[in-house]
C-alpha cells in the first residue's frame, strides 16, 4: 500500500519477499480471494478516492501520483471499478 504509486510488478514483489512468483500468486489469491494485480489496482483506486475527495489535485496529477500511464488510463480503470468518472465522483462527493 505504501508504494501503490510506484511501478512495482508482482514479479518484483515476489522476488523482494524471496519467494517464487507462482507460489506468491497462489498464496496471495488464497489469502485475499483476488489476484495481486487486482489488489494493487484496488489500492490505487482507494488512494485516488482519498485524493479526489480531500485535495484539489487535477485528475492528471492524481493519475501520475498513482503510477498510471495517463489520465485516460486512470479514468478508464476508475470508471470500471467505481462506476463513474473521477470528475463525476469528485463532484458528487463535494455536493
Amino acid at each position: 500500500m505504501e508504494r501503490c504509486g510506484q511501478p512495482l510488478s508482482v514479479e518484483q514483489l515476489a522476488d523482494e519477499l524471496g519467494v517464487s512468483y507462482p507460489y506468491f500468486r497462489r498464496l496471495f489469491r488464497e489469502q485475499t480471494g483476488m489476484s495481486a494485480k487486482q489488489y494493487q489496482m484496488r489500492v490505487r483506486l482507494q488512494r485516488a478516492i482519498d485524493l479526489l475527495v480531500n485535495t484539489d489535485k487535477s485528475i492528471k496529477e492524481i493519475a501520475g501520483l498513482l503510477g498510471f500511464h495517463s489520465a485516460f488510463h486512470f479514468s478508464t480503470q476508475f470508471r470500471q471499478l467505481i462506476g463513474s468518472s473521477p470528475t463525476d465522483f469528485r463532484a458528487a462527493k463535494r455536493s
